[in-house]
């Protein structure tokens, strides 16, 4: 699947992610090879620089082969109340 991946992108599909999107794989090969742990990885960055799509894509390829669970949790600032946890001091 990340064949498949990497082809899009060379069609222009995916564009200037391929770095990005081998880190991933590495991160997640080796959580794989690790028995009996459990791990959760953020990926944080300046919002409208593609990480959505990178993770939907790294997503796909990670359910295509079976090799895991792979959840996605997207929150927004305008999702979380934030003067709910904040007091006035």
């Amino acid at each position: 699947m990340i064949d498949i991946i990497f082809a899009e992108i060379s069609q222009g599909l995916f564009v200037g992610r391929v770095n990005e999107l081998r880190n991933l794989q590495k991160i997640w090969n080796l959580i794989c090879e690790s028995s009996g742990e459990h791990y959760a990885y953020s990926l944080l960055n300046t919002s409208g620089i593609g990480k959505t799509t990178l993770l939907e894509y790294f997503g796909k390829s990670i359910m295509e082969k079976k090799s895991g669970l792979f959840i996605k949790i997207r929150a927004s600032y305008d999702d979380f109340n934030y003067n709910k946890y904040v007091s006035n001091w």
